[in-house]
Parts: structure tokens; C-alpha cells; sequence
């Protein structure tokens, strides 16, 4: 059976793609190639504070201003319900910025 959602193909597509290679794998190809400054934006020389403020504000505009987001916001009925859905929209946002981090 055939995942319907977007995020459910673009779950089985990323398993079918990395299980092979396995995660040891895909970490020991980073630290061989990079050495520290693959895992650590402060041991990268090209990276450092303004990659750290770049990525916040980045996430934080791209939270605040997609489009399914802010309509998601603004069709609810009141203020309080709107400030839950963009609280827990906020944490699927962080989810999305962090895992690709881990």
C-alpha cells in the first residue's frame, strides 16, 4: 500500500534511499570528508555566530510567513486558538530545521 501523504512518500523515499547506506555509514563519510567542522558550525571556518543568526532568522521568517501557516493563523475563530496553532506549527518547524541537523 502506498502512502498517500506527501510526507509519508518523502518518509519511505528517504528510508528506501539511507537504509542501505546505513547512518554509521552516512556519519563516518561526514567525519572522513570534514573531520569536526562537519558536525560543529564553530569548528567550520566558513560558518560560525552569523551561520547560527542566519539559520534563526531564516527559520524564524519561513515559521511567521508560509503561506499554509499564516493561513492556517488567520482562519481560525479566535486569538487564543490561533496562538496554539501557530505553537504547535512552531515545534513541526523546529522539528524540520533540527532533524537534518542530528
Amino acid at each position: 500500500m502506498e502512502p498517500r501523504s506527501a510526507s509519508g512518500r518523502r518518509y519511505t523515499n528517504n528510508r528506501l534511499l539511507f537504509s542501505p547506506l546505513g547512518w554509521r555509514n552516512l556519519h563516518l563519510a561526514v567525519e572522513r570528508a570534514m573531520g569536526p567542522a562537519g558536525f560543529d558550525p564553530f569548528a567550520n571556518p566558513g560558518y560560525g555566530w552569523s551561520f547560527i543568526l542566519f539559520q534563526i532568522f531564516l527559520w524564524l521568517s519561513l515559521d511567521t510567513c508560509w503561506q499554509t501557516t499564516a493561513m492556517q493563523t488567520f482562519s481560525v475563530r479566535g486569538a487564543k486558538t490561533s496562538r496554539r496553532v501557530f505553537l504547535w506549527t512552531g515545534f513541526v518547524f523546529l522539528g524540520r530545521g533540527m532533524l537534518p541537523m542530528i
